[in-house]
């Protein structure tokens, strides 16, 4: 009960310890300088707000106000001013009573410096895109509500770890084709899964500003640590319902976001606000903050796993996921060729660009992109399977808001003036059947070819298809159509670009069997008639066949029979391969050298070991022994021949046997029976009963008791 009481005193004197905290912090924070972040808040209705904050070391954030958060916007806007790289001088700091501060006034005068070396390796380190990164997501219980998704939950939105098919974890997987690995913060006592929950006093009513510090204090106080970064490379705030006006916000180059509730389990909303932890800027379109939709950087939206896309083309080169596909044109360049989605990355067989960089003399450029609706960006809201035209400064390697400017199909063409010079950017042509789909795109600086405006300015088609102008660019037409005459047998009118003009085919009627032909007829409708070769010669062989077209004498049953001549009838030609080596007989004209395989040898060794088998009627080789040495094992000494013997010669030589000629060669001797094995008798041992002597080996059967044994 004593251990009881005093951890009830304790918990009661939490908040008491971080009020006491939070004042010594306010007293350390009035001669400190501050690490300056950009804060993104995006609302509901799709607009967008941008503040300052004053990032402390221990996690809290303090608001900027003043005429230096002025200055601040300008310098944003100038790309003057780098989130989490630079440290501001002579904030004034405001706090609620003996509370902790809730503001830094910043007065005209901005002075900044460079931000000491732990802010700056640790912002680096936020800004990687590439390897493990950990998160932690955090539920909130204030005094007034608490977070509507329980940890579980949480964590499956997230990480996917029980069976959310689109997350945080599995979409940053999937548009960096598995080179950013988003996973759970390291486990510890009272963090399971990436995710913990904290209670704070604070209620909904004092805002998110408010709760948010004192979520970050309340983490620090229960891990034991001098800040959430020591948790996890990014730490998700949830808040409960009603806490903040926007649905979610994030610090730029941080390791900070925050959620309304339900938004935290929202795909896009955690892309969204995470992409801006990673130094990405909003994505526009038409001067409205948010409007691109090809990304995951315009508005976010309400659902737990749509819409399944990644980011706009100067987004995507900055993340530089697909770098080794990166392409730059510059002013005094030009490019024509085909590119890929980024979808594609890991299907490039023929090394397309996923993204082309239009270099200009300025740090803003323009980035042409093949937003192809596929895979891992099926859900693109805006300008799928399109090009797509995006505009950002900063050289596409750090935080610039972009500017979608064009989406252009088939035929489609964007003109802009970069370097005082006209730019063009023209899509010949988009093939979505292709594996990958690719569009053919040409970039030109300088004057172009205007759009056309009647069909006789396109020049590129020919009498068969021909071009014709649409929407202004030259577009295959409608293919020539050649019209059928009444005749059948001129067969078919096709379209002949030589001769610019329709032809016919010709004679309709194939005839592949000579001996057979089809001959065209022009009766009932047209049709193909056959009408054979009729052979009535005969031969010494029998009667003549048609070959190809021709009356010959056939070669018959292959057997050359006692009426036949091998002069005149082919049956009566027996060919002979000769020798052939490999068949396990050592012939004529083989031997150890000539064919190992088939004839035994010992060239090497003492003289007189060595021999060497040599097949047919005569011996030709050094240390050569004929087919009557038992060493030459299966061997033949009859001649052999090669090409054509003649049957009938009666001499059975070369290929002839008994059943091709059995005019030379006589019928096989028929294979002997082998006599049957005789079944040896068993016979029984000794006191084994019997029944007559021959049962037992002693050849003697006696009684033995009322039983017949053998002794």
């Amino acid at each position: 009960m004593k251990f009881s009481n005093i951890a009830l005193c304790l918990a009661a004197l939490q908040p008491v310890i971080a009020k006491t905290a939070l004042r010594q912090n306010h007293r350390r924070m009035e001669n400190d300088d501050c690490l300056a972040l950009i804060q993104d808040i995006q609302y509901v209705d799709g607009s967008g707000e941008e503040k300052f904050v004053c990032a402390q070391s221990d996690g809290q954030m303090i608001d900027i106000v003043g005429e230096g958060a002025d200055e601040l916007a300008e310098l944003v806007k100038k790309n003057k001013f780098k989130s989490g790289t630079q440290s501001i001088e002579g904030c004034q700091f405001k706090g609620n009573g003996n509370g902790p501060p809730h503001e830094c006034y910043l007065p005209p005068g901005l002075q900044m410096k460079q931000a000491g070396a732990e802010d700056t390796d640790r912002q680096r380190k936020l800004a990687t895109v590439t390897g493990d990164k950990s998160v932690l997501v955090v539920r909130v219980i204030a005094s007034d509500g608490q977070t509507s998704a329980n940890t579980a939950l949480l964590s499956d939105s997230v990480f996917g770890t029980n069976g959310d098919p689109v997350n945080l974890k599995s979409q940053y997987g999937a548009c960096s084709h598995d080179q950013l690995n988003i996973i759970p913060a390291p486990p510890r006592t009272d963090i399971t899964a990436g995710t913990t929950t904290v209670t704070v006093s604070t209620s909904t009513t004092e805002g998110d500003g408010v709760m948010r510090n004192a979520v970050t204090t309340a983490l620090n106080s229960k891990f034991g640590v001098s800040s959430p970064t020591a948790l996890a490379d990014h730490v998700m705030y949830c808040l409960p319902p009603n806490t903040m006006s926007g649905i979610a916000y994030a610090y730029i180059n941080s390791w900070n976001s925050v959620y309304s509730d339900n938004w935290c389990t929202y795909v896009s909303a955690q892309m969204h606000e995470i992409g801006h932890n990673l130094n990405l800027a909003h994505a526009n379109e038409g001067g409205t903050t948010y409007a691109d939709q090809s990304g995951m950087m315009g508005y976010s939206y309400g659902s737990s796993n749509t819409p399944v896309m990644c980011f706009n083309g100067a987004k995507s080169w900055q993340l530089g996921w697909y770098s080794t596909k990166h392409r730059t044109v510059n002013a005094d360049e030009e490019y024509a060729g085909k590119m890929i989605g980024q979808a594609d990355f890991s299907n490039n067989p023929n090394s397309h660009p996923v993204l082309v960089k239009i270099n200009t003399s300025s740090s803003t450029d323009y980035y042409v992109q093949f937003n192809r609706k596929t895979g891992n960006n099926s859900g693109t809201v805006e300008a799928g399977n399109q090009i797509t035209i995006t505009r950002a400064a900063g050289e596409g390697n750090g935080y610039a808001e972009s500017e979608l400017l064009a989406k252009l199909s088939t035929g489609g063409q964007w003109t802009a003036t970069a370097d005082s010079k006209p730019i063009t950017v023209t899509v010949n042509s988009i093939d979505l059947t292709a594996s990958p789909g690719v569009a053919d795109v040409s970039i030109t600086f300088g004057t172009v070819t205007p759009p056309c405006t009647s069909d006789t300015e396109c020049t590129g088609g020919t009498f068969c298809n021909p071009e014709v102008c649409s929407n202004g660019a030259c577009v295959a037409g409608t293919p020539t159509v050649c019209a059928q005459d009444s005749s059948f047998c001129n067969g078919e009118e096709i379209c002949d670009d030589v001769a610019g003009e329709c032809v016919s085919t010709g004679n309709p009627c194939a005839t592949t069997d000579l001996c057979n032909p089809q001959v065209c007829s022009e009766e009932n409708g047209g049709n193909c008639v056959v009408e054979p070769v009729i052979c009535t010669g005969f031969g010494d062989c029998a009667a003549e066949v048609c070959e190809n077209g021709q009356c010959v004498a056939p070669s018959g049953d292959g057997v050359c029979s006692e009426n036949e001549d091998c002069n005149l009838c082919q049956d009566c030609m027996i060919a002979s391969p000769g020798a052939v080596c490999g068949n396990g007989i050592c012939e004529d004209t083989e031997n150890c050298l000539t064919c190992a395989q088939d004839c035994n040898g010992r060239t090497g060794g003492k003289p007189a070991n060595r021999y060497c088998c040599d097949g047919g009627p005569s011996v030709t080789v050094s240390y050569g022994i004929g087919c009557s040495d038992s060493r030459c094992g299966n061997c033949n000494s009859d001649p052999v021949t090669s090409g054509q013997t003649c049957c009938g010669d009666g001499s059975c030589d070369g290929a002839e046997n008994f059943l091709n000629c059995p005019r030379d060669c006589n019928a096989p001797a028929p294979t002997p029976v082998p006599a049957p094995t005789p079944v040896p008798v068993q016979c029984k041992g000794s006191k084994s009963t019997c029944s007559a002597n021959s049962e037992c080996c002693s050849g003697n059967c006696a009684p033995s008791g009322r039983k017949m044994k053998c002794t």
